[in-house]
Protein backbone atom coordinates (compact mmCIF):
# COMPACT_ATOMS: atom_id res chain seq x y z
CA UNK A 1 0.00 0.00 0.00
CA UNK A 2 2.41 2.43 0.55
CA UNK A 3 4.21 1.90 -2.45
CA UNK A 4 0.65 2.83 -4.13
CA UNK A 5 0.44 6.37 -1.99
CA UNK A 6 3.74 7.57 -3.22
CA UNK A 7 3.10 6.49 -6.76
CA UNK A 8 -0.28 8.27 -6.32
CA UNK A 9 1.68 11.71 -4.86
CA UNK A 10 4.57 10.93 -7.23
CA UNK A 11 2.56 11.31 -10.39
CA UNK A 12 0.19 13.78 -8.84
CA UNK A 13 3.27 16.18 -8.17
CA UNK A 14 5.28 15.72 -11.41
CA UNK A 15 1.73 16.90 -13.46
CA UNK A 16 1.07 19.50 -11.29
CA UNK A 17 4.91 21.28 -10.89
CA UNK A 18 6.90 23.13 -13.62
CA UNK A 19 9.33 21.23 -15.55
CA UNK A 20 11.84 22.25 -17.63
CA UNK A 21 10.17 20.78 -20.63
CA UNK A 22 6.98 22.04 -19.77
CA UNK A 23 4.80 24.72 -17.91
CA UNK A 24 2.09 22.64 -14.60
CA UNK A 25 -0.73 21.92 -15.23
CA UNK A 26 -4.04 22.07 -13.22
CA UNK A 27 -5.57 20.36 -10.73
CA UNK A 28 -8.57 19.18 -12.94
CA UNK A 29 -6.30 18.15 -15.56
CA UNK A 30 -4.21 16.32 -13.46
CA UNK A 31 -7.00 14.58 -12.07
CA UNK A 32 -8.46 13.94 -14.89
CA UNK A 33 -5.53 12.48 -16.67
CA UNK A 34 -4.89 10.08 -13.52
CA UNK A 35 -8.13 9.39 -13.49
CA UNK A 36 -7.57 7.76 -16.67
CA UNK A 37 -4.90 5.35 -15.45
CA UNK A 38 -7.37 3.95 -12.38
CA UNK A 39 -6.77 0.12 -11.67
CA UNK A 40 -3.93 0.23 -13.69
CA UNK A 41 -1.02 2.15 -12.89
CA UNK A 42 -3.06 4.34 -9.97
CA UNK A 43 -4.76 2.71 -7.40
CA UNK A 44 -8.45 3.97 -6.98
CA UNK A 45 -8.33 4.05 -3.10
CA UNK A 46 -5.59 6.27 -3.31
CA UNK A 47 -6.99 8.64 -5.76
CA UNK A 48 -10.02 8.92 -4.05
CA UNK A 49 -8.24 9.57 -0.63
CA UNK A 50 -6.31 12.50 -2.86
CA UNK A 51 -9.38 14.00 -4.69
CA UNK A 52 -11.06 13.94 -0.50
CA UNK A 53 -8.00 15.51 0.79
CA UNK A 54 -7.93 18.38 -2.19
CA UNK A 55 -11.50 19.24 -1.60
CA UNK A 56 -10.99 19.29 2.17
CA UNK A 57 -7.85 21.44 1.60
CA UNK A 58 -10.17 24.17 -0.96
CA UNK A 59 -13.01 24.22 1.75
CA UNK A 60 -10.71 25.30 4.46
CA UNK A 61 -9.00 27.72 1.64
CA UNK A 62 -12.49 29.47 0.81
Amino acid sequence: METRIVTTADVFDALTADRPYRKAMSVSDALAIMRKDLDKAIDRRCYNALVQGLDRMQDIAA
